[in-house]
């Protein structure tokens, strides 16, 4: 089983390779549709070690996901910047900045799905109590979060209410 897997390791490390010099040749080339393709591949042949190896939760996952996450955002970028007319004073310091702080939010939210993860092996009450309050958060957030991009009203009024007294719409001019 173990030669099996250093076969695997092999393989998927040569085709990393390769992909890493797609990737290479396709941002030298300006041909962005690359940086996907080889994104994918890398991710891909990652994923079937993780699987192949048979050792459960990686823990490599979260730092693996947030530099794919900067390859894909950088290749894209440097096509973005031969393409475009000369940015604004500043615009780059603030990519760079939006960029640090998608990867390292993208570390962090890989974290902490490696942290539940572990979680859900534990079984009890304070795992399900647990898992009832983030279901609660989740539901709350998605709710404000609607809300405030207008998704969902503010107030919802059924077929049994009346409609709005003047009161209620002192900006309409009652």
């Amino acid at each position: 089983m173990r030669a099996e897997a250093d076969a695997v390791a092999e393989t998927v490390g040569a085709l990393g390779a390769l992909a890493t010099a797609a990737l290479i040749v396709g941002l030298l080339a300006r041909v962005p549709a690359v940086v996907g393709a080889c994104a994918v591949a890398l991710g891909c042949g990652y994923a079937l070690v993780v699987v192949v190896d048979g050792a459960g939760i990686d823990r490599g996952a979260p730092l693996v996901g947030a530099l794919l996450l900067l390859v894909c955002e950088l290749g894209y970028w440097s096509h973005e910047i031969r393409t475009t007319s000369p940015d604004e004073p500043g615009a780059r310091a603030r990519h760079v900045a939006w960029l640090s702080a998608l990867v390292l939010g993208t570390l962090a939210a890989g974290v902490a799905l490696e942290v539940i993860a572990e979680l859900v092996r534990v079984e009890g009450v304070a795992t399900d109590v647990l898992g009832a309050a983030a279901a609660v958060a989740a539901f709350v957030l998605l709710v404000r979060l609607g809300t405030s991009v207008g998704l969902v009203p503010r107030r919802v009024r059924g077929a049994h209410t009346e409609g709005e007294r003047p009161e209620e719409r002192p900006w309409r001019g009652a």
